[in-house]
């Protein structure tokens, strides 16, 4: 449920303030959850994200044509730019949890979350 929120969030970020938004929001997801999978999470959220945006204008706008042209151009096929555009936001969202998960402030309250060692 969290990944489909941190999805949605990255979707609504990226249609209303760009593609900056998708590393700030990775970021503060690391800062938050900093575990080991985090990036991964964030990486996953981020290629859902913006397949459902690129899912809309794929039905809404001349998505096919354009994603032709630019591989005839580049001399790639036309489905190569499509995961390419999502391998961009994972990278972004990937790295950027990286970090804030490896910034995040360990417990300030003095109390380690490994268990004591007894005595013999």
């Amino acid at each position: 449920m969290i990944n489909l929120a941190l999805a949605a969030a990255m979707a609504l970020g990226t249609a209303l303030a760009g593609w900056w938004a998708v590393p700030t929001l990775g970021f503060l997801y690391g800062m938050w959850r900093g575990s080991a999978a985090t990036p991964l999470s964030a990486s996953c959220a981020a290629m859902v994200g913006w397949g459902a945006l690129m899912a809309v204008n794929w039905f809404g706008g001349p998505t096919v044509a354009l994603s032709q042209l630019l591989g005839a151009v580049l001399g790639v096929p036309g489905w190569i730019l499509p995961l390419v555009t999502l391998a961009f936001p994972a990278l972004l969202a990937g790295t950027s949890a990286a970090l804030g998960s490896a910034l995040r402030p360990r417990s300030s309250s003095g109390f380690s979350s490994k268990p004591a060692k007894r005595f013999s």
